[in-house]
């Protein structure tokens, strides 16, 4: 659905086509036309939508917009609020305001540099001379056999050589801590000036993340770097105020076509796109908007004109169809995994 406008309708329509006369199948494609869709994605993508970030007033504005038009095509509204399905999440922004990282080994005692480290996930952390395993962060098969009666409650510190990437196990990250329960982990890397994280979603119903620290002071790598995975002959110590958490609505928006044969209407074909993109990137002077246009307004554009030209059929298909778009996509499947 990302690259070409009408994909999904012709993937679909082939499957309903087997399924219907010639005249049917002609009038179905009758009502899908080049104008129809380049009117929704000139819409999504307009300056005034702002890129659809999650979350950002414009993606609010497309989401009602896709649901006037579920309402309009006369799909059941599949959400606990009409159309939308809310999910409750909270803004988390970290607080850096006096962050400190100590570490104590061989008698010695290294306190990292503020402009050698960085957050990667907010959370609060205010310990002292905790104990410290360490691992290979490019080593996922030792990652996997790492337990919880090794890590709980301990400072988790992943080791990335020269040349590797960091952010290859971010999105792990959250299963990891899960798991493992640590009391902080650290991303031990070389070199480089990430940024610290401004704000990330989180569900309400979530429990308080671990944070997460990005390192690359010379005398913290000198010191924790040269032990082999394991635990190390370390202690930590560190300070990471409470992030301000702030929270929020979002929302999918769901409707369905019932089906027309009484034994497959409870058995459903999903058809789906997500309606957020990146927002405004970028400061000074030029044009900062992402719009958005193929990624995924004209696969959110291609959702709404085929439940438009299904619902105008006198003969409904059998199955049941869910014409479902998500937010969140852009910040790793957010909206299609709380579905």
């Amino acid at each position: 659905m990302r690259r070409f406008l009408a994909t999904a309708a012709v993937a679909l329509l082939a499957t309903v086509a087997a399924a219907q006369t010639e005249p049917t199948v002609q009038q179905i494609s009758s009502r899908l036309t080049p104008n129809g869709l380049k009117a929704d994605v000139s819409f999504l993508a307009s300056d005034l939508l702002q890129g659809r970030a999650t979350p950002s007033p414009g993606l609010d504005i497309a989401a009602e917009y896709i649901a006037a038009q579920f309402r309009r095509a006369g799909l059941e509204p599949a959400g606990d609020d009409g159309y939308f399905q809310t999910a409750l999440y909270a803004n988390v922004t970290p607080n850096l305001d006096g962050m400190e990282f100590t570490l104590e080994t061989g008698g010695n005692t290294v306190t990292a540099h503020k402009e050698s480290m960085a957050l990667q996930q907010a959370g609060a952390a205010d310990f002292s001379r905790s104990d410290v395993l360490k691992a290979m962060g490019t080593d996922s098969a030792a990652l996997g056999a790492l337990t919880p009666e090794q890590v709980r409650g301990k400072v988790l510190v992943l080791d990335f050589p020269d040349g590797s990437n960091p952010m290859l196990v971010t999105r792990q990250l959250p299963a990891i801590t899960e798991r493992l329960q640590p009391a902080l982990v650290v991303l031990l890397r070389s070199g480089g000036q990430p940024t610290n994280v401004t704000a990330r979603l989180r569900e309400m119903s979530a429990s308080s993340s671990t944070p997460v620290l990005l390192v690359w002071d010379d005398a913290i790598r000198a010191a924790l770097g040269s032990g082999k995975p394991g635990p190390a002959d370390a202690t930590v110590s560190v300070h990471i105020p409470p992030p301000t958490v702030v929270p929020i609505k979002l929302h999918n928006v769901v409707g369905v076509l019932r089906g027309s044969d009484p034994a497959l209407r409870d058995t459903y074909v999903l058809v789906t796109a997500h309606y957020d993109h990146l927002g405004v990137r970028g400061t000074g002077e030029g044009d900062h908007i992402y719009n958005g246009a193929n990624d995924d307004g004209s696969g959110t554009a291609s959702v709404m004109e085929i439940a438009n030209a299904l619902a105008s059929q006198p003969m409904r298909p059998k199955r049941s169809i869910v014409f479902m778009t998500f937010f969140g996509e852009e910040l790793g499947l957010v909206g299609s995994r709380y579905y």
